[in-house]
């Protein structure tokens, strides 16, 4: 199902009547996003539109209903142009 189809989501929510969403329906690659305006472009259109879509039939539906939004670490498209900026991807090491 695309969640960004507000419609289709309304009716999901209604008919199974969720206490709680886990909301990771994002594109997760920064690099892809990196590729052309065009990929920048579809890659913000995506992730805002579904975390609007959920919100909008969550509202709609049961405002009660919890949102958990696993989202991103990076700002998708908007990177210096370098290609040796590049954003990391996966586990990184972190030292304390």
């Amino acid at each position: 199902m695309d969640v960004s189809n507000f419609d289709e989501l309304r009716q999901l929510l209604q008919t199974v009547r969720p206490t709680a969403i886990v909301h990771c329906a994002e594109q997760r690659a920064a690099p892809y996003s990196m590729k052309s305006l065009a990929h920048r472009d579809f890659t913000l259109k995506n992730n805002t539109s579904t975390t609007h879509s959920v919100l909008m039939a969550i509202l709609d539906v049961d405002p009660e209903i919890h949102l958990v939004h696993i989202g991103t670490m990076g700002v998708y498209g908007y990177g210096s142009g370098n290609p040796e900026d590049k954003v990391p991807e996966g586990y990184m090491e972190v030292g304390g």
